[in-house]
């Protein structure tokens, strides 16, 4: 098992992995291929150098994919989107993954991580058991138009 940086030929796998995820329980979208390719070409585009795969075998079993941006302590990430093959989950891939991002970023002097996370989805007891906190004071909020 290893984990490399992203490249384009992994956005068309990584899109089917993120429309598999949100149709589970508790997004359950409706599955977009279409929109899921461009929604991951489009984080890719901001994050080349800080988007990673896991793979084993040569077979990508999940992806991650942060932005950069500077705040007043320096340079911050943002954690668009981890996610590992549904079949793949639970079974510790996801926490490798976070290790190793973060370990990358914090070569490249990254100060902070934040991320969104619905709070009764998997992925939220995820990053809290990974050292991810609700900043106080601090919200994500949402209309839709």
């Amino acid at each position: 098992m290893k984990i490399r940086k992203m490249k384009q030929s992994d956005l068309k796998q990584s899109a089917k992995f993120l429309a598999d995820a949100y149709t589970l329980p508790p997004y359950n979208q409706k599955r977009r291929d279409d929109m899921a390719i461009s929604y991951i070409k489009d984080k890719f585009s901001k994050g080349k150098n800080t988007s990673y795969v896991l793979e084993d075998k040569g077979k990508v079993l999940g992806f991650a994919i942060c932005s950069m941006s500077f705040w007043a302590d320096g340079k911050q990430a943002m954690l668009e989107e981890i996610v590992i093959d549904p079949k793949y989950q639970r079974q510790g891939l996801g926490k490798k993954l976070t290790t190793y991002v973060f370990r990358e970023l914090k070569k490249i002097k990254t100060k902070s991580v934040s991320l969104w996370v619905k709070k009764k989805s998997p992925a939220y007891k995820f990053h809290t058991k990974n050292g991810f906190t609700e900043e106080g004071g601090f919200v994500v909020m949402f209309k839709n138009l």
